[in-house]
Parts: C-alpha cells; sequence; structure tokens
C-alpha cells in the first residue's frame, strides 16, 4: 500500500521540484514561498491534523495530505511559470 501511495506522489513531486528550481533560476523566489506556504500550512498540516488524531484515520489519509499538498504546490507553480511574469525579474540589478 505504502508504495502504490509513494507512487502517486511521484508526479506532482517530481514537476514540483522542476518549476520550483526553474522559477528559483529565474528569481522568483519569493512566489516559491508563498506557494510552499500556502500548500504547507493551508493544505498538508490542517487535512493530516484533522485525518490523523480527529478522524483516527488510517495512515493512507495522512499520506494523502502530503499528496494534496504537492500537487496544490504544483499547480500554483505551473500557473506562475505559465504567465510568464518570471520572465521580468531583474536578478541582477
Amino acid at each position: 500500500m505504502f508504495l502504490r501511495i509513494v507512487a502517486i506522489l511521484q508526479v506532482p513531486l517530481a514537476l514540483t521540484m522542476v518549476l520550483a528550481g526553474s522559477l528559483r533560476g529565474a528569481g522568483d523566489t519569493r512566489f516559491i514561498m508563498v506557494a510552499t506556504t500556502i500548500g504547507m500550512w493551508g493544505i498538508r498540516l490542517p487535512l493530516a491534523a484533522i485525518a490523523g488524531p480527529w478522524l483516527t484515520a488510517d495512515v493512507f489519509f495522512v499520506w494523502s495530505a502530503m499528496i494534496a499538498d504537492w500537487t496544490v504546490r504544483m499547480g500554483l507553480l505551473l500557473w506562475r511559470y505559465r504567465s510568464e511574469r518570471w520572465k521580468t525579474i531583474q536578478v541582477i540589478r
């Protein structure tokens, strides 16, 4: 069961890392921080806190919170990359 959960996680995790690295290289570090904060504090922690102790759910649901976090981050970073706003950031002044 654990391997299936981790297998599902690989696509959003890989795309998030590639997109974050691309945006970081272009100097768009603030948006990466915002996306990470939204994913971690707005998605993963609340869902894991609800699924874990309050619902006494299985580990699967806690890992599902992590999958939701990485998927939201991937969506936010993909949106930012496609908006091409990162092209206007000056890296060296």
